[in-house]
């Protein structure tokens, strides 16, 4: 039996083959982009709005706490989301 017949005919890791209705790439492609827009936002935009924020307002260490609090509550956030995503694959 050759490896022709061992695999279907739309089998993407056939090479020549057209990707198979259905086929799972784009979906994972949003997935990926939407988590790397929300580990953008999350760890390098929003820590940095608070920063600019809070400075003029409130003293270095009350500051420092509150952004340390949001990068932890932020990781949590999306790391839970990192996993949610791939329950979804299964």
């Amino acid at each position: 039996m050759s490896a022709s017949e061992k695999r279907p005919a739309g089998d993407p890791a056939t090479p020549g083959t057209a990707p198979r209705p259905g086929d799972p790439w784009p979906r994972a492609v949003v997935k990926a982009a939407v988590m790397i827009v929300a580990l953008v936002a999350g760890l390098v935009v929003i820590p940095d709005r608070l920063l600019s924020y809070l400075s003029p307002r409130v003293g270095s260490t009350a500051r420092d706490a509150l952004v340390l609090g949001w990068e932890v509550v932020a990781f949590v956030a999306l790391a839970w989301a990192f996993v949610a995503l791939q329950r979804g694959r299964r």
